[in-house]
């Protein structure tokens, strides 16, 4: 490992040992950046990520260039999302994985909390690296040389525990170019926690966040929602609100009260399997609206709509005692009435089930030991198929049939009968 001296006098440590192993699809791209004689690097979460033994989540490359440079890599791809090339960023898909591209830029006064008013292309790697939110993101490693270059010492703070969190320049000054970085910070927070860390913030840190924290409203909807998206999808998302309601960020984010989160049991929300169960159980937990999460967050409109139904059928159980369960999952079909299913399994809402059949995880329609194909054998055909496979599912429910094959298929004829008899 190299030492040097950075900015302002700080140590710069480089390090060639990192190996960084991006799949397949980014290796080509990186390929690419090199043969149209760029230098690219790789920068910020998935550099930090490899360091913490994390998979990234995407994949960061960053020049000294200019826009000319960025469109002739635009140039051999189809897709990807060029509309942000004149400003220094290019998005492309590099197989599974997403791709953005920026130059190296230093950047001017924040006028609105969110742009600045001028950029500044072909600037050093070291003025880049400064100009980010968090030391921990201020990380590169160099494609062709695999030198790994840390102006903050953030190899240090990861040999401690608790990680601190720090910003790159002076918390209020950092904040007030951009409200978005507060959030950011719960982001990278998780992601300590993911990879099996404890974290904490540097003095000062939290109390500077709370108080411009209206800042983070100066962005979108939509680019806080995919903001938190990275919290809700995360597997320690529980935790993360958690210390995001204990700083008071929640409840600014969603213009709530404290107190509305009293009831909300964290620690089961790090049960949940995806974002959407975590909205789904917070929702519940807090009695807070799937319409105030779309109207604060930008959630998707068939998110909010699908998040009111699950919400909806949960209190009209709680209402029934619990009663029928097992006909309101069938009705809702294997996808809304699994998440509904796990809605209450994370809420440790027992509901009560009396029937073998039920208990033994008879829910839907696939469930049953016959198929609509065994229905069709027996001459049975259109929309009566699915009629006689409903009607199985009732009985099989409430005990009438047992969910056998052989006497299902019994069954079937019966009704094949009765229907005909029925329609003459």
């Amino acid at each position: 490992m190299g030492i040097g001296v950075g900015r302002q006098g700080i140590k710069v440590k480089v390090d060639r040992t990192l190996a960084m192993e991006p799949p397949e699809g980014v290796v080509n791209l990186l390929d690419e950046m090199v043969a149209l004689g760029l230098d690219p690097w790789l920068v910020g979460g998935c550099v930090r990520d490899r360091l913490l033994g994390l998979e990234p989540r995407d994949w960061d490359a960053a020049f000294r260039g200019t826009p000319e440079d960025l469109d002739r890599l635009a140039g051999g791809h189809l897709g990807g999302d060029r509309s942000g090339i004149a400003y220094g960023t290019l998005r492309l898909r590099a197989g599974e994985a997403d791709f953005e591209v920026t130059l190296f830029r230093s950047e001017g006064d924040y006028l609105d909390g969110r742009r600045p008013e001028s950029v500044r292309f072909e600037a050093s790697l070291e003025e880049d690296l400064a100009r980010r939110d968090y030391t921990l993101n201020a990380l590169a490693w160099n494609v062709q040389t695999h030198q790994l270059t840390d102006l903050w010492g953030t190899l240090d703070t990861l040999r401690w525990d608790p990680v601190v969190i720090r910003t790159c320049s002076d918390p209020r000054e950092s904040f007030n170019r951009d409200g978005l970085r507060i959030l950011r910070g719960f982001v990278l927070f998780g992601r300590l926690l993911e990879a099996g860390r404890k974290a904490d913030w540097s003095p000062g840190l939290l109390d500077e966040a709370f108080r411009q924290a209206s800042n983070m409203k100066h962005a979108s909807a939509g680019v806080l929602g995919r903001e938190m998206g990275k919290i809700w999808d995360s597997g320690r998302a529980g935790d993360v609100l958690k210390e995001m309601n204990r700083t008071g960020i929640l409840g600014i984010l969603l213009d709530a009260r404290s107190e509305r989160f009293d009831d909300v049991r964290w620690e089961q929300l790090n049960r949940c399997s995806n974002g959407l169960m975590v909205q789904a159980g917070l929702l519940a937990m807090s009695g807070l609206s799937a319409v105030t999460l779309g109207r604060c967050l930008g959630a998707d409109h068939k998110r909010v709509l699908l998040l009111e139904e699950l919400l909806e059928h949960r209190t009209e159980l709680h209402q029934a005692g619990g009663r029928g369960l097992a006909r309101r999952l069938g009705a809702l079909g294997p996808r809304k009435g699994g998440l509904l299913l796990g809605l209450l399994t994370m809420l440790d809402e027992n509901v009560s089930v009396s029937d073998e059949s039920v208990s033994e995880g008879v829910w839907f329609l696939q469930d049953l030991n016959i198929s609509g194909h065994d229905v069709e054998a027996l001459g049975i055909e259109g929309p009566l198929v699915g009629q006689i496979l409903r009607q199985l599912l009732d009985e099989v429910q409430s005990g009438k049939t047992i969910n056998r094959k052989d006497r299902l298929l019994h069954r079937v004829r019966s009704l094949k009968e009765e229907y005909g008899r029925n329609q003459n």
